[in-house]
């Protein structure tokens, strides 16, 4: 009996012990744009760079090892296979002044034991 008071104790304080943060909300006079829809050869765009006028972005887990450039538009302008790779579950881009990095970290499952983060040269993906 004891241990379901303590639960619902928790449970009440932690209810009203929660505040709305302001850190990250969109001000309320931000205009959010839609600035591109990806084509359906995008079946599930996961991570997003942008690069040179273009964007960059891959599939997630169960999709082929390649990157695609996307116009401001969001058509399919090019797709790179990236070799000596495999997408086990590909999840996230980031990027430097020369480089794309793709993050090869997904774990859905809690099963993968060693993640792989790909280096790519911009100058390879042209």
């Amino acid at each position: 009996m004891r241990l379901r008071a303590f639960f619902f104790f928790l449970v009440f304080s932690s209810w009203f012990g929660v505040q709305e943060s302001d850190a990250a909300s969109v001000p309320k006079n931000s205009r959010i744009l839609q600035v591109a829809q990806f084509d359906s050869k995008l079946e599930e765009s996961s991570g997003l760079a942008f690069y040179d006028g273009f964007f960059w972005t891959v599939n997630d887990s169960g999709n082929s090892n390649a990157i695609f450039k996307v116009s401001k538009s969001g058509k399919r302008v090019h797709e790179v296979k990236v070799l000596n790779a495999e997408n086990i579950d590909w999840e996230s881009l980031a990027q430097d002044e020369s480089h794309l990095y793709v993050a090869d970290t997904g774990n859905n499952l809690n099963r993968r034991r060693t993640f792989t983060i790909y280096k790519i040269p911009w100058a390879s993906l042209s």
